[in-house]
């Protein structure tokens, strides 16, 4: 059976002097990554040179390539949030393998559950950029591709930003007509005047009614608020 060796740590598993084996693979122009075996970790619990491929900020010409795709596989898409180029060949750290994995599993389950439209072709699910981006913004994650990405204008998202707008614009409309009752004609409010709030509603009603044309009824003067100042 096949063993796979990429770090200094594997060699060492399997008794090779690192003096001899290292020299010995450059000569052949094998270059194998200088990983300790004991790497310092940070509070996440990821390596620190992970951690800092990882956030690296500098130009990443791979991702503005895969910017351009139409279609993302699951495979790419954990890649992309790992920040590791999926078509370069690569020797994982039990770190970075862990990470592509889970993040393949998030994905999956994400389609599986409808959070992520996707479509099946050539044996595997593809999603596209406007649907991960969409996603990615639900779940406040960031977009792992450079580039700005306009928000989807999907009918789905529409009607639920529509849904969103209607219940705000109710809620805004319950506080306007709260505000325009005063308190003592409110049965809800403490300073509720029963009698008062009688006697305005009846000559409201008949104001209202006279104003509708009908000239033989006689305005009523308002009624004299009596109620004692606060």
């Amino acid at each position: 059976m096949a063993v796979k060796m990429c770090y200094l740590s594997h060699f060492k598993k399997y008794g090779f002097m690192l003096d001899e084996i290292i020299p010995f693979l450059a000569k052949h122009g094998i270059f194998i990554e200088n990983v300790p075996e004991k790497e310092e970790f940070s509070e996440s619990g990821e390596p620190e040179s992970v951690k800092k491929s990882m956030t690296n900020d500098a130009h990443q010409e791979w991702k503005d390539l895969m910017a351009l795709f139409p279609v993302l596989t699951e495979r790419e898409i954990a890649h992309l949030f790992v920040d590791i180029d999926p078509y370069e060949n690569y020797c994982f750290s039990e770190y970075q393998q862990t990470e592509l994995s889970r993040w393949k599993s998030i994905t999956h389950r994400a389609i599986q559950a409808g959070e992520i439209q996707a479509e099946a072709k050539e044996n595997e699910l593809v999603i596209t950029p406007d649907a991960l981006a969409e996603w990615c913004d639900k779940k406040g994650f960031p977009y792992p591709l450079p580039g700005r990405v306009p928000r989807p204008t999907t009918d789905a998202g529409l009607r639920e930003e529509l849904e969103s707008c209607k219940q705000e614009l109710e809620q805004w409309k319950t506080k306007a007509k709260a505000l325009e009752i005063p308190n003592y004609l409110d049965p809800k409010n403490e300073r509720y005047a029963p009698k008062l709030a009688a006697a305005i509603h009846a000559w409201q009603a008949v104001t209202d009614y006279a104003s509708k044309g009908n000239p033989k009824v006689v305005h009523p003067k308002p009624p004299v608020n009596n109620l004692p100042t606060p």
